[in-house]
Parts: C-alpha cells; sequence; structure tokens
C-alpha cells in the first residue's frame, strides 16, 4: 500500500521572495478594506495568515499549524524581543476573538493591526 507523504512534508517553492508575495497580501488587504463590509473574519484569517506565514519563514517556527498560544510559546523559547512578541501576540489574540468568539473590532483596531503587520514586514525588506 502506498502511503500518502504527509502533507507537512510538502517543500514549499516561493518563486520570489516570500516577503514580497507577504507584502502583497498585506497591500490588497489594507486597502480593499473587507471589515468594512461585514467581512471581519475573512480579514482576520487572512491577517493572522500572512502573519503566520511571515513567522514562520523568520524564525523557523511551526506557526502556520500553531494556535496562537502555541506560536507564542514558540516564539519566548528563542528569547526573541518582547515588543515582537507582544504584537504578535496583540495581533493573533486580537484576530481570535473576531474569528472564534465572533467578537466585532472597532476601525481603528483593525488598521492598527494592519500597521504592526506592516511593520513586521517592512522591518524584513531592510534586513533582507
Amino acid at each position: 500500500s502506498s502511503k500518502r507523504k504527509n502533507k507537512t512534508d510538502k517543500e514549499i517553492i516561493y518563486t520570489r521572495p516570500i516577503i514580497e508575495t507577504l507584502t502583497e497580501r498585506y497591500n490588497i488587504l489594507k486597502t480593499n478594506k473587507i471589515w468594512l463590509k461585514n467581512k471581519e473574519k475573512e480579514f482576520h484569517s487572512e491577517l493572522s495568515s500572512i502573519l503566520n506565514e511571515y513567522l514562520q519563514y523568520r524564525y523557523k517556527i511551526k506557526s502556520i499549524e500553531s494556535t496562537s498560544n502555541e506560536t507564542i510559546q514558540q516564539l519566548r523559547s528563542l528569547g526573541i524581543n518582547s515588543n515582537i512578541i507582544k504584537d504578535a501576540e496583540h495581533i493573533l489574540n486580537f484576530s481570535d476573538m473576531i474569528k472564534f468568539a465572533k467578537q466585532k473590532g472597532i476601525e481603528s483596531q483593525h488598521e492598527q493591526a494592519l500597521e504592526v503587520l506592516h511593520s513586521f514586514l517592512k522591518q524584513e525588506k531592510i534586513s533582507e
């Protein structure tokens, strides 16, 4: 019997720098302001997805398959700057609240989450 390979084993091949792709997704997210169109859940799914992919790329942790708490634990165990952890935790928790607790955020919270995400991506562009 041929055992199916676990899909997490699959190597993702990026045809261009991942930061470019993530920045592009970020720009689309920011421009479309879908949270204003009653799509807060979709907005936060994409926001946290971009953040998790960034964290996985940047710190070589398994954030894509992890819960928010597991992701934060992994970052803490690496001894990463506490401000970065605080920012990441803030976005992930806020996104979880909207996605799972069906809470509503206010405009400034969404804008702020986008700002924080942008600062991560920008940081990376500088250090590439």
